[in-house]
């Protein structure tokens, strides 16, 4: 039998406070918290249950505490034997389930408790899915169609693809971000028997996207806007650009940039840091121009925004006569009239890789999990050279 204990979420209050459910699984605590509540002066620590000092209304209780108990000891074992992993997630949703079975469960419900319990993801992820649910909530209400887990069908994948491209006026690629969160959420849902709908497995309900050829800086056209004249406004974000190029990292990840993150080896700087994004941690070398930039601001880099350094990079590009004509399925643009902060983490791992460094060894430092996903990336290839092919046949001797 599971050990299962009942505690106060705050057992020094004055007024009452919630009373919640633990138990262990492989090391890991799982926490649900009970609609209940009670003064801590009447709740009896050792037996974990309240005082009878009000024995109407804490019987009921009490009741309702031990019907908690027995409906999560079978979560827990139904858990273990279904082959569902046993995670604090599911613990939680089964033992909702199964105290709430007359009061159905439906799609929108679930996902915004879906969204509560995902605290482990990266914080672009949550974006992904409350954005996601915003949309739909917004369709339900613009559309009057009535998103249910029933209601998920083909049809409602038209229609939402409609809305999105055409009312709203996003790109295919922000419907492909909402339909891979929603088949996440259908997924989730029907695994804890919330519905049997599978329309959303189907061959036509996929995840849309389209690519666009990016721009990258070529290493000469960097040393260009790093030697340029600028002011001091402009200054600050040339800077940090040219971090960006030479460290292959975010704008997020600027912030982690300071003295208690960087260490030095011999005469090599290192910069350890968990990529805001995707929560991967990196060792990324640091280059003598960017440790350069960071001692400039005794470690503590000046804070900026994506949006004002997507537009500064195009001013300062424009001073430094980038000119370059980039030409993608949009059209023939002028180097600075396109390149945005992104554009940098791009010239770093494009760079790296035309210079002849391992694909495997740049993924390190930019977190790319395939080599074809960071081909995609760069957009661009690599002819071996002559004498590196030559040289892995040198050892064979060669007929007089």
């Amino acid at each position: 039998m599971p050990s299962i204990n009942f505690y106060l979420k705050d057992p020094n209050s004055s007024k009452e406070t919630r009373i919640y459910l633990q138990t262990l699984y492989a090391g890991k605590k799982c926490k649900y918290t009970t609609e209940l509540r009670v003064l801590p002066a009447e709740w009896n620590f050792k037996k974990q249950r309240i005082k009878e000092t009000n024995r109407s209304r804490n019987f009921k209780l009490n009741s309702r505490l031990h019907e908690i108990e027995s409906n999560a000891s079978d979560c827990y074992n139904n858990l273990i034997g279904s082959g569902i992993p046993f995670t604090p997630v599911n613990f939680r949703t089964a033992l909702h389930n199964s105290l709430h079975q007359s009061k159905k469960i439906e799609f929108f419900e679930f996902f915004e408790n879906h969204i509560k319990n995902q605290k482990e993801l990266a914080k672009s992820t949550i974006t992904d899915y409350n954005q996601t649910f915003s949309t739909l909530k917004l369709f339900e209400k613009e559309r009057k169609y009535r998103v249910l887990f029933s209601s998920i069908t083909l049809d409602f994948y038209d229609k939402l693809k409609a809305f999105i491209l055409e009312k709203q006026g996003y790109s295919i690629n922000t419907f492909g971000k909402r339909i891979k969160v929603l088949k996440t959420i259908m997924r989730a849902s029907k695994d804890r028997g919330l519905h049997n709908n599978t329309d959303y497995e189907k061959r036509d309900f996929k995840v849309l996207s389209k690519s666009y050829k990016r721009p990258y800086l070529q290493l000469e056209e960097i040393n260009l806007i790093y030697n340029c004249e600028l002011s001091e406004k402009h200054d600050k974000y040339r800077n940090m650009f040219v971090l960006l190029c030479t460290l292959g990292i975010r704008i997020s990840d600027l912030p982690q940039i300071n003295k208690g993150n960087i260490t030095k080896i011999n005469d090599t700087h290192s910069l350890s840091i968990k990529m805001q994004k995707t929560n991967k941690q990196v060792n990324i070398p640091i280059p003598p121009i960017a440790m350069q930039i960071i001692e400039k601001y005794n470690y503590e880099l000046p804070k900026v925004s994506e949006q004002i350094l997507n537009k500064e990079i195009k001013n300062i590009c424009k001073i430094a006569e980038l000119d370059r004509e980039f030409k993608n399925e949009k059209g023939k643009f002028k180097l600075h009239d396109i390149v945005t902060s992104h554009d940098g983490r791009r010239s770093f791992a494009t760079n790296c890789y035309l210079k002849g460094l391992p694909a495997s060894q740049i993924m390190e430092i930019t977190g790319h999990k395939t080599e074809s996903s960071f081909l995609r990336y760069i957009q661009e290839t690599r002819t071996p050279q002559a004498p590196e092919i030559f040289k892995v046949f040198e050892s064979i001797e060669l007929k007089n």
